[in-house]
């Protein structure tokens, strides 16, 4: 029996008065970084109103995995934060009906989706 997990993840990183570059890490099974490639913002001195990267709402991160994964990490590469923004992953369990609809709901989304999966990684 294979087992998948379906993940779901949200955030928001704002670069105000200064330039940020930044990749998101998922911790588990095993180390991965959502991106291929670092996300870059600018940030804005005079105003503090720079660039921000959402994956919130319709924008949020959902996909199925075969790895289980325990934490997400907001890895700050360049910028004035010293230390990784780390959260533990809640595991909910479902029961097979709840977990049926979600995936349906899923499939539907991803046929109106490329197969890129929006310009991140497979995890």
């Amino acid at each position: 029996m294979v087992t998948e997990y379906l993940y779901k993840f949200t955030f928001h990183v704002k670069a105000a008065d200064e330039d940020v570059k930044f990749n998101v890490k998922l911790k588990g099974d095993r180390t991965i970084e959502l991106f291929p490639e670092d996300k870059e913002l600018d940030g804005e001195e005079d105003t503090g109103d720079g660039e921000g990267y959402y994956a919130t709402g319709d924008s949020a991160i959902v996909d199925y995995s075969s790895y289980d994964y325990n934490e997400i990490c907001i890895e700050i590469k360049e910028g004035n934060i010293p230390d990784d923004i780390c959260n533990k992953i809640k595991k909910i369990t479902k029961g097979k009906k709840d977990i049926a609809n979600i995936a349906a709901s899923i499939e539907a989304k991803e046929e109106e989706e490329e197969e890129t999966v929006g310009g991140r990684r497979k995890f």
